[in-house]
């Protein structure tokens, strides 16, 4: 193929890709991650405090002589122009569309000819850390592939301007991250000694001093602003830290099986994903070999041009040598380095490939195979996205019913690593003061103007329902205004004693994110009892739907109506059938006391059908369940009513309750 036409089709190609990497986004209208919900609620808060808010200002302030702050402040000033969830959606499609585009660019300062192997960076570009929130990190990426490409272009001329330029980036990926900056220093270091081996070979006598330095010293000053600030933000770093912990580190084996299953594109299923990952590595692999052997007369006769390229080669193996001896977790300095450093090895390893000379045929197939997988693995990511997204949604939803400027304690018991700041989006609508900011305890972009605010960072990290003593914490007593309480299971041991302590002072207010959770709100607030059980529409026939009974509670009272619903009518042949679940405690009755669980179909006051279960209560809190099925036929004006029956009127405390209805054959 003719280098016109092969350059005409790798363009075509790739702007194609570009577009089509943009799909996903279409399916799904928050983009579900671990860090992205505290990225998006900092979002609101800077907005908030740069519109004056002062219940914000209270407790947060604004620090921009941070890193991780391009990404953040970006993210901040697109939601003044647009709803928090479309300014996600524009940052991710910013390092979606700008990842790409620096590869290929960096790509192109090493050779003329047009190649299919640009095209290899699009499985990439949604990788592990991206996926899970890493924002700045993955705009950092970019960053460090269209500085290096400008330096390789502008290096010959070494023009003031260009100099400066290259500062300037410099500057600014030391803003945008850490650790992208020192990727950054590794491999332009390796290259800059590439650069002056290849002049040194001309051999040049006379000034070689002052060219030197004309050529290379004026390069290491521009990069030095950024060089000191990372260093002084290290060092203040390493002097306000106050734990150490321990080192973690993969084993020698397991550092290999990441390069086998590249592991950087696996996200959310080792199994499922695993097989995709490694067609990649193995498409790697054949390609490295051929290019040592596939070589032309033509590209032996320039062996001179290729020492930069070697040395690009050197630069991503010693990438690959920090990888195998530094640490995946690093006291002080967080979790992830070994993806961290593995990310950018296979960034530089393909654009090392890149540079080889391989038949268009070879190309073109490895190719196909990547793409197969890329579509593959977006097979298994995305439900899980959309099935998170909905999540999500439900959660925005329930913080616009919370009254603004609200101080709220999460307590996320969730066992879904990706959804621990999930709670965060709580206030991504809304101004709220959400006692959770992962943005604010690690030196982002805002910080806690209160630091008693840092419950995590008081209480050793996430907030737990086994934390108890949060209820004696001055600060929590005296400012907190509600409290969610995400995904609890009422089984654990820990709950019935947190729960006591709650009610003590916080009033059941409302369901949120469809039964996941609930909202307890002050007693100070006084909520209306109205507002209380925001029960689901019930489902057509053939599925089932989970929904809230009742809030915890406690009284003397003889029944306890925990369901009173309309029954969906003229079900026929359907089959049809209701699994109540309640959890009690009780203080005051004995092992020998019961306690009714009672169903009922009414019509216009008349019971129609009924069901009971009786059971024994005692001091400890226990889960009773019971199954109803309804006649097969019902009629509009049916209502499901579900008692609690106490006959021996002693106190009992109903910590939940809850209700699955299931149709089908």
């Amino acid at each position: 193929m003719k280098n016109k036409d092969l350059s005409r089709l790798e363009m075509v190609l790739f702007i194609i890709l570009c577009l089509g990497n943009l799909i996903p986004l279409l399916f799904i209208r928050w983009f579900p991650s671990m860090d992205g919900p505290a990225h998006i609620y900092s979002a609101n808060i800077v907005k908030e405090i740069l519109k004056g808010n002062m219940d914000i200002r209270e407790f947060f302030s604004l620090s921009l002589l941070v890193p991780n702050l391009t990404g953040s402040l970006l993210l901040s000033l697109l939601h003044f122009v647009f709803p928090a969830w479309l300014a996600e959606k524009v940052l991710i499609a910013t390092i979606v569309i700008l990842l790409p585009l620096s590869f290929r660019y960096f790509v192109y300062s090493f050779r003329k000819k047009p190649t299919l192997l640009t095209l290899t960076i699009f499985p990439f570009i949604w990788h592990f850390l991206f996926m899970i929130g890493f924002y700045n990190y993955s705009l950092g990426l970019s960053i460090v592939l269209f500085t290096l490409g400008y330096y390789i272009r502008t290096r010959e001329k070494g023009a003031i301007k260009d100099v400066v330029l290259l500062g300037c980036l410099t500057l600014l990926l030391a803003f945008t991250h850490i650790f992208a900056f020192v990727v950054f220093g590794i491999i332009w270091l390796v290259l800059l000694l590439g650069d002056l081996a290849g002049f040194l070979r001309k051999d040049r006598r006379e000034g070689l001093l002052s060219e030197l330095m004309r050529r290379y010293g004026r390069y290491l000053i521009v990069v030095l602003p950024g060089v000191l600030f990372v260093i002084s933000y290290l060092i203040g770093m390493k002097e306000g830290q106050v734990g150490g912990g321990t080192n973690r580190y993969l084993s020698a084996g397991e550092h290999f099986r990441w390069l086998l299953i590249t592991r950087p594109l696996i996200i959310y299923y080792l199994e499922k994903e695993s097989f995709y990952g490694m067609i990649i590595a193995a498409i790697l692999a054949i390609w490295i070999v051929a290019s040592f052997f596939y070589r032309s007369k033509k590209d032996r006769e320039k062996k001179n041009k290729t020492i930069l390229r070697n040395f690009l080669l050197g630069g991503t193996l010693l990438i690959l040598f920090f990888y195998f001896v530094l640490p995946d977790f690093k006291a002080g300095a967080g979790g992830h380095l070994s993806l961290r450093l593995l990310i950018p090895f296979y960034l530089f390893l393909l654009a090392w490939l890149s540079t080889r000379k391989l038949p268009v045929w070879l190309q073109a197939s490895g190719l196909t195979g990547f793409l197969f997988s890329t579509v593959m693995l977006w097979n298994v990511h995305l439900p899980e996205l959309r099935k998170m997204s909905l999540e999500a949604i439900s959660l925005v939803e329930a913080g616009k019913k919370i009254p603004a400027g609200m101080v709220v304690l999460p307590v996320n018991a969730g066992n879904n690593w990706l959804q621990e700041h999930f709670l965060n989006y709580t206030g991504a609508e809304n101004p709220l003061i959400i006692l959770d900011n992962t943005v604010a305890s690690g030196g982002g972009i805002i910080r806690w103007a209160n630091p008693l605010a840092n419950l995590p960072g008081r209480f050793g990290g996430k907030l737990m329902f086994e934390d108890t003593a949060l209820f004696s914490d001055p600060f929590v007593r005296n400012r907190v205004d509600a409290i969610i309480v995400w995904k609890v299971d009422q089984r654990d041991r820990n709950w019935p004693s947190f729960a006591m302590r709650m009610f003590g002072e916080y009033f059941p207010y409302d369901t949120i994110c469809g039964g996941y959770g609930w909202l307890y709100v002050n007693k100070k607030y006084k909520p209306n009892d109205s507002v209380l059980l925001k029960w689901k529409t019930p489902v057509p026939p053939r599925s089932s739907a989970l929904f809230i009974l009742d809030q915890p509670r406690t009284g003397n009272d003889e029944f306890f109506e925990l369901a009173k619903k309309p029954l969906l009518p003229g079900y026929k042949k359907e089959l049809v059938w209701y699994r109540f679940e309640v959890s009690i405690r009780s203080d005051s009755l004995t092992p020998a006391d019961s306690v009714y669980l009672t169903c009922m179909i009414e019509n216009k006051g008349k019971v129609i059908d009924y069901d009971a279960l009786a059971f024994q209560t005692d001091t400890m809190a226990r889960t009773y369940r019971m199954e109803y099925h309804p006649p097969l036929k019902t009629s509009k004006d049916d209502i499901l009513k579900m008692y609690l029956w106490n006959p021996a009127h002693k106190n009992l405390s109903i910590l939940s309750g809850r209700g699955v209805m299931y149709t089908g054959k």
